[in-house]
């Protein structure tokens, strides 16, 4: 059996890992592509950016994989849920026993 290279993709879209599909033992026209890997090898991403797969269909959807890649800049983290209050829920800790 012989191998190709996916391109896997996380729940946006973004670009995460290299990886492989094996052909399908009684179909060997067709590979055992992983839930949102793509056949399209992501584009170069200069420092501060990241490659996101866009396609209009879902990824469930054989026509998933017609999509392209778009170059954006790395979003920054939004703040942790206690970040955001501040210092509001204090140093207290709750016990729950």
């Amino acid at each position: 059996m012989t191998t190709i290279a996916t391109y896997q993709t996380d729940e946006a879209g973004v670009f995460l890992y290299e990886d492989k599909a094996q052909q399908f033992a009684l179909d060997p026209k067709r590979y055992n592509v992983a839930f949102r890997a793509v056949l399209r090898q992501p584009p170069a991403t200069p420092e501060g950016k990241r490659a996101r797969w866009v396609s209009e269909a879902a990824a469930t959807d054989p026509d998933f994989l017609n999509g392209s890649w778009v170059v954006e800049d790395i979003p920054a983290p939004e703040p942790a849920a206690d970040e955001a209050k501040g210092d509001a829920a204090g140093d207290e800790t709750i016990n729950p026993q």
